[in-house]
């Protein structure tokens, strides 16, 4: 009721029994998990999760909750406080060995906000730049360290606010991204009850490599 964002909600399932987690930061989540079951995490921040070896998958999710409501009884804890931002989504998050150096995805013109989600990775001991088409390189500034391993970081560049653009030259439409390394990319829309398209969300990872990362079979 006061307009703090809820943490956003994760979802591990386990593909292999005796699947041993290891996160950073530490202690998120179980350490262990089998076959079918499945781990909740709530965190608003960005984390590491990885498993013993690669004949150990997991699937990783992240859900977005509800907007609440735009009603008198939650304007009584704040009067400023607005309903309608965004709504439930769930999307699936690829692993890095499945990352791509190359996107081209399309953001839904319907939608007053639109943000980009990016992580990359150190390769051979550095970041490669990621550029955006209608920004550029994406600034130095914007990039933050996931974890405590220095191996990770990740940037949020919003592209549109309230209709109007977010960062550069940026608008909803289609887009590319490149990078010398592999990268990741997450595409988010949602709406709020001021600019009369609450209640609606969407996200997808904005591509990946189709190929095979281990060799479990699941029975």
């Amino acid at each position: 009721p006061d307009g703090t964002p809820d943490p956003r909600v994760f979802h591990i399932y386990g593909a292999v029994d005796g699947t041993q987690l290891t996160y950073d930061p530490a202690g998120l989540g179980a350490a262990t998990i089998d076959q079918g079951k499945m781990i909740e995490i709530r965190t608003s921040d960005a984390f590491v999760v990885k498993s013993q070896d690669s004949d150990h998958p997991f699937a990783l999710f992240t859900y977005m909750t509800g907007a609440g409501d735009s009603d008198t009884t939650a304007s009584d804890y704040d009067p400023n406080w607005v309903g309608g931002w965004g709504d439930p989504d769930f999307v699936r998050i690829p692993p890095p060995p499945q990352y791509l150096s190359h996107y081209v995805f399309f953001t839904d013109p319907t939608y007053p906000f639109t943000m980009l989600t990016v992580t990359r990775q150190k390769v051979m001991g550095a970041f490669a730049d990621v550029t955006l088409d209608c920004l550029g390189t994406i600034p130095a500034g914007d990039w933050q360290p996931v974890g405590t391993s220095g191996q990770y970081e990740i940037a949020f560049e919003k592209l549109v606010d309230h209709w109007n653009s977010g960062i550069g030259t940026c608008n909803n439409g289609v887009h590319v991204m490149d990078s010398a390394n592999q990268f990741g990319v997450w595409v988010w829309g949602w709406g709020s009850d001021d600019t009369s398209t609450g209640w609606v969300s969407y996200g997808y990872p904005a591509g990946e490599a189709i190929l095979p990362i281990n060799n479990v079979i699941i029975e």
